[in-house]
């Protein structure tokens, strides 16, 4: 079972050389507890601290143990960090499209105090320690037919 993510979410396409869409999904936790406890789960689940460089060049440190699942219709993203759901919410059908034909994701984790802004400027500045990033696996979930 899933949990509603203590959250906000932002699903972006970012561009390389105007053509490669990359769907990223931002988290912003409101309270600093809430942060701490993301930032540990998906720390263990193999996301790191983002360079410049990272940025510029669409690089990112890639997890194993964490996955992004499409379900339902219509799709709803679960972030799944060594197994623990936790449900994100509803993107945009361009943006879910993108998911499935890369089978890859960015997920992104801001500091709750975070304005908006231009992200790259966000992977330079001195509160980058409370952020994360990396790319992960991404798909549709398998409904599982149960047998009575």
């Amino acid at each position: 079972m899933s949990h509603p993510l203590p959250c906000r979410t932002q699903f972006e396409l970012l561009t390389y050389d105007g053509r490669l869409m990359h769907p990223v999904l931002f988290l912003q936790p409101d309270d600093p507890f809430d942060h701490l406890g993301l930032f540990r789960l998906l720390a263990a689940a193999g996301l790191a601290l983002p360079a410049a460089w990272e940025w510029r060049g669409g690089l990112w440190p890639f997890s194993v143990t964490c996955r992004l699942e499409l379900m339902g219709d219509p799709a709803t993203v679960l972030v799944l960090a060594h197994e623990r759901p936790v449900t994100a919410g509803l993107p945009p059908a361009e943006w879910a499209a993108a998911v499935l034909a890369g089978e890859r994701a960015l997920l992104v984790l801001l500091p709750p105090d975070h304005e908006a802004g231009d992200i790259e400027n966000l992977a330079v500045q001195e509160r980058r320690r409370a952020c994360l990033a990396g790319s992960v696996e991404a798909g549709q979930r398998e409904e599982r037919r149960r047998g009575r």
